[in-house]
């Protein structure tokens, strides 16, 4: 009876190693989870500052603006294993917990002559139960942090979307200076041609004064110079550089 006694104390304790490796096992790998996580806000320090580049130039912005969104994908994927990693660490709280529970409910039909004995297991239980809830608390936190990672990351995927497009719009509005400087050119060319119609590079060439010149006629091609100039004023650009 003694012996069948003292199997079933060994059968304890050796269930309360097994815990106790088990625990320790879960510690480390938390560990390597939070190491992740830290080396994951570095990448994010890293993102914000490329972003903050891009408003130094037209091509830099648009090849920061891309490199930053496959630097984002490659966080998500680094993240999505973070995540993977503490719902397993979840997981296996809720089996150490339901061991536990086992164990408890086990010493609870141990008889009064075993209540020394009993009380000693109970402490190390309530001790183990002490870290399986600060595991908890831990882990929560990790996810906390993990989801204010996610906001950021969307904000600078949502900015450098913003940049693009405004890069986009100033691309067509330097599309749009160039078709109107095209314009006055051919304006210009116009009007020098047809002074030359009117004798007005003759005249400008002979010795007779400035003065000299019909005025009325002078004036009449100026004023048509101005209008057609006019009608090709160039909108202002709906971008700030």
């Amino acid at each position: 009876m003694q012996l069948q006694k003292d199997k079933k104390s060994l059968l304890t304790y050796g269930a309360f190693a097994i815990l106790l490796l088990s625990l320790g096992y879960l510690g480390f790998a938390h560990r390597s989870v939070i190491k992740e996580r830290n080396g994951l806000l570095v990448e994010r320090a890293t993102l914000e500052q490329k972003v903050t580049m891009l408003k130094k130039s037209f091509t830099e912005q648009k090849a920061q603006a891309e490199s930053s969104m496959r630097a984002r994908q490659a966080a998500e994927a680094k993240m999505g294993k973070a995540n993977q990693l503490l719902t397993e660490q979840e997981t296996q709280v809720k089996e150490l917990q339901a061991k536990v529970e086992t164990l408890e409910a086990q010493w609870e039909k141990r008889s009064e002559s075993d209540k020394e004995q009993q009380e000693q297991v109970r402490l190390a239980i309530d001790q183990w139960k002490a870290k399986v809830e600060e595991l908890q608390t831990t882990i929560a936190t990790g996810q906390t942090k993990i989801r204010a990672q996610e906001t950021r990351i969307n904000d600078l995927e949502s900015l450098a979307a913003t940049t693009k497009a405004a890069l986009d719009n100033e691309s067509v509005q330097h599309k749009g200076c160039r078709e109107k400087n095209g314009k006055l050119a051919a304006l210009s060319e116009e009007l020098t041609k047809s002074y030359q119609k009117k004798g007005v590079v003759d005249v400008l060439s002979s010795n007779e004064p400035l003065t000299q010149l019909k005025k009325v006629e002078m004036e009449k091609l100026m004023q048509e110079y101005l209008d057609r100039v006019d009608a090709e004023v160039l909108p202002k650009s709906g971008v700030e550089r």
